[in-house]
């Protein structure tokens, strides 16, 4: 089966798999939120599966893989995924694999809690450019703080300053592709690490008038571009000296 630019949020089960169970299927351009399960709180993967540019954020288990959960005998690839703010009860608050021979691309595990291992345990997969801690050893991984917008709030959009811009690697198909948010996969050449993909920010002004004597009301349009344009604001300086007034 194919879950795809779905949100699966608010569900639960007994034993495996609160939001989604992955049998041999993929989950892409999704976001699974706030589920439970005894094991695998968001996901559980019995088989193989493909998990692509998807958020796992704030799910929860009672005993294993508040995330992502893949179980014995099973394997997984996990390209551009998040996986963040997901809970055990006992351990691995966000991934938590039974087996191996998982291979982990382009993603971030990291802020998850647990009562021990709180982001994974994950011996004998394979990690390349990903983002958690600990890192497995493995090219362009990294240990450092992916710095989201609001992780509180499960906004896992990558901010200005994360290091998860742009030194993520670029895979086959990826041309033309978008991400979670259906924004371009692709900005700046070089994919980032996660499921959002974070963008330039731009501003433009028009006024409706340019000249006048005091006091001329003047009203002014803003367009705005980029990944986080949500609820801008705006300072002045009216002198131009680098001073906002």
């Amino acid at each position: 089966g194919r879950v795809q630019n779905w949100l699966v949020k608010g569900t639960g089960a007994a034993n495996l798999g609160g939001g989604v169970v992955c049998g041999g299927g993929t989950v892409c351009n999704s976001r699974v939120e706030d589920n439970w399960a005894m094991y695998g709180g968001g996901l559980a993967c019995t088989q193989t599966g493909l998990l692509r540019n998807s958020e796992f954020v704030g799910n929860r288990a009672s005993y294993g893989g508040g995330g992502v959960c893949i179980l014995s005998h099973s394997q997984a690839v996990v390209e551009n995924c998040t996986i963040a703010g997901n809970y055990s009860e006992e351990g691995y608050g966000g991934l938590q694999c039974m087996s191996t021979g998982s291979v982990f691309v382009n993603s971030i595990i990291y802020g998850n809690l647990a009562k021990f291992s709180s982001n994974l345990t994950a011996g004998g997969q394979s990690f390349l450019y990903c983002c958690s801690a600990p890192a497995d050893p493995g090219e362009g991984n990294l240990t450092n703080n992916p710095v989201f917008l609001s992780l509180d709030m499960l906004d896992c959009r990558l901010a200005t300053n994360s290091p998860c811009i742009n030194t993520g690697t670029n895979l086959p198909w990826m041309t033309n592709a978008v991400d979670v948010r259906n924004g371009a996969r692709i900005l700046g050449g070089r994919t980032d690490i996660g499921a959002n993909e974070a963008g330039p920010f731009g501003c433009a002004f028009s006024a409706d008038r340019r000249g006048g004597v005091v006091s001329v009301p003047v009203w002014f349009l803003s367009r705005v571009t980029g990944t986080h344009v949500a609820n801008p604001y705006y300072r002045w300086d009216y002198d131009n000296n680098g001073t906002p007034d």
